[in-house]
């Protein structure tokens, strides 16, 4: 599991770092996002790679540290003091022990 943890982590620093590179030749503006860079960014969260995003899994750790590390490549400043990541509670319905 752990090399599969370790796996995941390097095919999203490598395809973080390919983003990088060509967000630098982007001008601002509505040319800041193409067609193609939307299609590979959700292409990439949606794969089963992250076999779903439950709480506790390790594709839940790889899409966020991926969300943030775009938002800091594209300049976007954190709403939470220095983090990106917001802190949140989640209810479960205790009849059925579901998240709501």
């Amino acid at each position: 599991m752990k090399r599969y943890i370790n796996w995941l982590i390097l095919l999203t620093l490598l395809i973080s770092s390919t983003f990088h590179i060509s967000a630098q030749n982007i001008n601002s503006g509505e040319d800041a996002i193409t067609s193609s860079d939307l299609e590979s960014y959700v292409s990439f969260i949606a794969s089963p790679l992250l076999k779903g995003r439950m709480n506790g899994d390790p594709g839940l750790e790889i899409a966020q540290q991926f969300i943030a590390s775009q938002a800091k490549l594209l300049g976007l400043k954190p709403a939470a003091g220095g983090s990106y990541f917001q802190p949140f509670n989640i209810k479960v319905n205790p009849l059925s022990g579901r998240s709501l």
